[in-house]
């Protein structure tokens, strides 16, 4: 619903098509954007009136969102790049740029772009998308200050974070925002809760059942350094941020008991970090027994087998392991050393626990060689995970190998060129191999994986016929790989 009053309009962008392909219809979740939300929450808190268009689940062109901005005509328009997922926010880039030469086309209204990859990238993000500024960080009192600049007239230079052009039309930059302190919760009334669904992988035992669907965060932050990750581009900072009790089951009450939502997705980069966190939640959850389908990411230094039972009685069926390769020395030179033993007895615990395990595995990692991305998938296959993600090593912006790769060449040609599951996707090439063996490496493994028919009598015998069934139509699902020409069976 159109709304004249409203003084800023946050969109989401987003092509579930080009992202995924022939993944989007079926296959692909459709994850609400959880901090357009908070920031609309924090927006109206200072007294601004507010709309979030989500343009990837509405499947809004361009064209259409340019021309409700034309009609509402607020102040300002904010374009938020970002997925739940760090490494969702450049593969959206693409649909971001659009949406804004669409908006400068129809109306003169300026457009603020934020989120992870423009927090990455600012001085290039405000040269190369035509927007008027560009926020770097997590935006919570940066959106609010620009908008009572724009509102009162005052100097937008009191902004934190805020990349703009100055009166010489020269490229300046304010001042480093503070560290978040805070996070309040979603405002879930001005997102269409209806188009969301859970991973397909979250509901095989119940595949009819993926919406309603939402995502929340507990904490924000991560401590580690992964060299590969880039979610501190975002963040700004290793501390990790945690929300207070009462916030959290205020929230998940409301999205239960208001939104009837039984698939929920807790979206902090490591949910099972401290103890101290998230044990009193899982209390709180056992006491309303609420019946939901949870799934979140722990890792595997972070788990603690006498807490897996009251996990899963809070309904906590699904936890996510970032296992990324078997190789001890490949994963040290990325600063996550794992050990093959660790790993097994992990999981073993966990599914014992009776919680699935999705595993993330990673191929094309700097060190990797032919031999050890067979390891890994030799590896994989031991584990038996319930479901894995097969992803290739990506130079994303606000990691040291983003700059690498422009140094020497090898970056991706395009910002849809790092999502995994694109016709132009293209990994990192590593010391050895080079980009396409480390596609067709990957997108071969995932056939291997889950047409393996020790794997398909264990889904069947875990989750039923249907849900064996549902993984070998899955397998036959093709895309379109530009990098090697020829169509391969996917995920």
């Amino acid at each position: 619903m159109i709304n004249k009053k409203t003084e800023i309009v946050l969109i989401h962008p987003g092509d579930k098509r080009v992202v995924y392909q022939d993944l989007a219809t079926t296959y692909s979740a459709i994850q609400p954007p959880v901090w357009c939300g908070i920031l609309a929450s924090v927006l109206k808190a200072a007294g601004f009136n507010v709309q979030i268009i989500d343009a990837n689940a509405l499947n809004l062109s361009p064209i259409d969102i340019a021309a409700t901005i034309k009609e509402i005509t607020p102040l300002l328009v904010g374009i938020f790049v970002s997925g739940v997922h760090p490494s969702a926010s450049t593969q959206t880039m693409p649909s971001a740029i659009k949406i804004c030469k669409a908006i400068k086309n129809a109306c003169d209204i300026p457009i603020v772009m934020a989120g992870l990859h423009p927090s990455a990238l600012p001085r290039h993000t405000l040269e190369t998308t035509g927007v008027d500024f560009v926020i770097q960080g997590d935006g919570l009192s940066s959106f609010p200050q620009l908008l009572h600049c724009l509102k009162s007239g005052s100097d937008i230079k009191n902004t934190p974070g805020l990349w703009f052009y100055d009166a010489s039309d020269t490229i300046a930059f304010s001042f480093k925002p503070g560290p978040v302190t805070f996070f309040p919760r979603v405002a879930w009334d001005l997102l269409p809760m209806s188009r969301y669904q859970a991973h397909y992988w979250q509901c095989l035992s119940d595949i009819s059942n993926r919406k309603p669907y939402a995502c929340l965060y507990t904490s924000i932050g991560c401590p580690f350094h992964c060299k590969f990750c880039c979610v501190h581009a975002l963040w700004q900072t290793h501390q990790v941020i945690y929300q207070s009790l009462d916030t959290i089951m205020t929230e998940i009450d409301c999205l239960v008991n208001k939104y009837h939502i039984r698939c929920l997705h807790i979206a902090d980069e490591n949910f099972l970090l401290n103890p101290n966190h998230y044990m009193p939640v899982v209390s709180q959850l056992i006491s309303r027994q609420y019946d939901l389908n949870i799934w979140a990411y722990g890792r595997v230094d972070s788990i603690q087998k006498e807490h897996l039972e009251l996990l899963r009685k809070a309904g906590i069926q699904w936890l996510a392991l970032g296992i990324e390769s078997s190789d001890t020395n490949v994963l040290r030179a990325v600063a996550k050393p794992f050990h093959q033993e660790h790993v097994v007895k992990t999981v073993q615990t966990i599914q014992e626990a009776g919680i699935h395990v999705m595993g993330n595995f990673m191929f094309g990692l700097p060190d990797d060689r032919m031999d050890t991305l067979e390891q890994t998938l030799a590896f994989a296959k031991q584990l038996k995970c319930d479901f894995v993600n097969f992803n290739c090593m990506m130079p994303f912006p606000g990691t040291i190998y983003y700059d690498q790769a422009v140094q020497d060449g090898t970056a991706p040609a395009s910002w849809q060129a790092y999502s995994q599951h694109a016709y132009e996707t293209q990994p990192m090439p590593t010391k050895y191999l080079p980009s396409e063996d480390i596609l067709k490496f990957r997108d071969q493994a995932f056939i291997d994986y889950f047409s393996d028919t020790d794997y398909l009598m264990m889904i069947e015998n875990k989750m039923g016929s249907h849900a064996r069934q549902h993984i070998e139509t899955m397998t036959q699902t093709r895309l379109c790989r530009k990098l090697i020409s020829k169509v391969i069976n996917n995920d």
